[in-house]
């Protein structure tokens, strides 16, 4: 456990780039071994079904002969056998002689010396070689791949005698009540040579293949990871300055290209968003100035002199209340962006869209707002959103119809009804109207169209701004078309509550 930990936490500190060459190395590795152990296994089971197929055509030859009355002879059977890498002996049993198990091995190599017994093992004791010795054959180290599971005919065994690779089989016959035991031995040497010389060319190859692959997967990780490193050296340089780093894609339309585009809108995105908030740092200061300029002038005229002057001291007064109310309002739309912007959480609740109306409607009658409320269409359209928002949402549009109605009487129509699932509420005024160049702009935090001639309608450009996040919060849209000069119409679109 304790080493599998250590291996792991060797290959969480590697590079991407060595993982991808030693992923790389293991996987060719073993395509390359098992293409090696696939040639082995084959070359061992061609050239032991290929001389099996040898030994057993040569003992049909023989056991074919004797069956004719031929000489049993080692000279005469060495004149039959055509093949020069085997070698025959044919041996007259005695009858009280047990038949020899055919898996049994021969104790010795073939012998030249003719009429010379050639023992097995499981024998009869008193069966002696031309030596009266008996010598046990050894293993041969390639017995594991010809005995076992790769080797053919059972019969056929595999032994290394006197230095030499054998492989062998015996028959047993019985001619005209005569019992006779053919043993033919193959010479194996060049074979097993051949394949012992494959193996261990093959395991050089596959260490040759492992360090040519590592490098090779070095080499093309490196190539590929060139981008991933072109977008940490881009985000290091990326500062408050600097925005404008962008990374070339490449010309593979692969996951590495997705990547830097993910990466280059991110900062594009960035780019905006720290545009955006300049521009609002500056609009703040701008608005807060004015205001603060203003208090800070009457009080500097009231401490100087004016609080002698009854005139002054009025005017004063009122200048600074003024701009007290206007810095308030401009405090207070400020907190509801920084609030929001933190914490979006709403409430949600069952709310009817001409109810919302009326009480607006009564509250600008107390409130002697100078317009004119029409209210038309549906009698109950429903939705799910926050009251309090909801009602503010209509309230901004009130306001801004109110003090952007010009010299005109101001009327404003709400009209509600329902199509396709949606519930929709249209709002008119009559108003000054919006330039067709500002009205991609309006939702903008701080933005106010035409500010040169609109310096005296009080205002920060952060109404319509907030009237579009909390439409986007009640999964709503919004919508304007305006003729300058002639009025504005609002379109808000709801989620329709069944």
């Amino acid at each position: 456990m304790q080493r599998t930990n250590k291996i792991k936490a060797f290959y969480n500190r590697m590079s991407i780039k060595n993982k991808i060459a030693l992923i790389y190395s293991l996987v060719f590795i073993l395509i390359i071994f098992l293409v090696s152990c696939f040639i082995v296994v084959n070359s061992i089971v061609y050239y032991r079904t290929s001389s099996e197929k040898e030994i057993d055509e040569v003992l049909d030859n023989i056991e074919q002969y004797i069956k004719d009355g031929g000489d049993i002879s080692n000279e005469a059977i060495k004149e039959q056998v055509q093949n020069p890498y085997i070698e025959v002996r044919v041996n007259l049993m005695r009858s009280d002689m047990p038949v020899p198990n055919r898996n049994n091995r021969p104790s010795e190599k073939p012998s030249e010396k003719p009429g010379e017994n050639f023992p097995f093992e499981g024998a009869h004791d008193n069966i002696e070689s031309g030596s009266g010795m008996r010598r046990t054959p050894t293993r041969d180290p390639s017995d594991r791949f010809n005995n076992g599971p790769f080797g053919g005919d059972p019969n056929v065994r595999m032994d290394k005698i006197d230095g030499d690779s054998y492989l062998s089989s015996s028959r047993h016959v019985e001619i005209n009540g005569e019992k006779y035991n053919i043993r033919a031995f193959r010479l194996y040497n060049h074979e097993v040579q051949m394949i012992n010389k494959m193996s261990l060319l093959f395991i050089i190859e596959n260490i040759i293949a492992v360090i040519i692959a590592f490098v090779i997967g070095r080499a093309i990780s490196s190539k590929m990871l060139e981008p991933v490193h072109q977008v940490a050296d881009a985000a290091i340089k990326i500062s408050e300055e600097n925005f404008n780093q962008r990374i070339d894609e490449p010309e593979a339309d692969d996951e590495i290209k997705e990547l830097v585009r993910a990466f280059n809108d991110m900062l594009e995105r960035l780019q905006i968003s720290f545009e955006r908030q300049n521009q609002f740092m500056s609009d703040v200061s701008h608005e807060l100035k004015t205001p603060l300029s203003v208090i800070k002038g009457y009080t500097g005229m009231l401490s100087r002199w004016g609080k002698d002057d009854p005139e002054i001291l009025d005017e004063s007064i009122e200048s600074i209340t003024s701009e007290t109310e206007h810095m308030t309002m401009l405090i207070n739309r400020l907190l509801f962006w920084a609030r929001n912007d933190v914490n979006s959480s709403i409430t949600i609740s069952e709310l009817c869209i001409e109810e919302l109306l009326d009480e607006i409607k009564k509250e600008a009658e107390v409130m002697e707002l100078p317009a004119q409320i029409n209210i038309s269409g549906a009698q109950s359209t429903r939705i799910s959103g926050d009251y309090h928002l909801i009602k503010q949402l209509i309230w901004i549009f009130v306001e801004n119809a109110v003090k952007y109605s010009g010299e005109k009487s101001c009327v404003i129509d709400f009209e509600t009804f329902e199509d396709n699932g949606r519930a929709l509420l249209k709002i008119r005024d009559n108003g000054i109207g919006i330039k067709k160049e500002d009205i991609n702009n309006i939702f903008e935090r701080f933005y106010r169209s035409d500010k040169s001639r609109n310096k005296e309608i009080k205002g920060f450009g952060l109404g319509l701004s907030i009237a579009k996040w909390i439409m986007d919060h009640h999964n709503g849209k919004i919508s304007v078309d305006s003729t300058f000069g002639e009025g504005t119409e609002f379109l808000l679109d709801f989620p329709a509550l069944k």
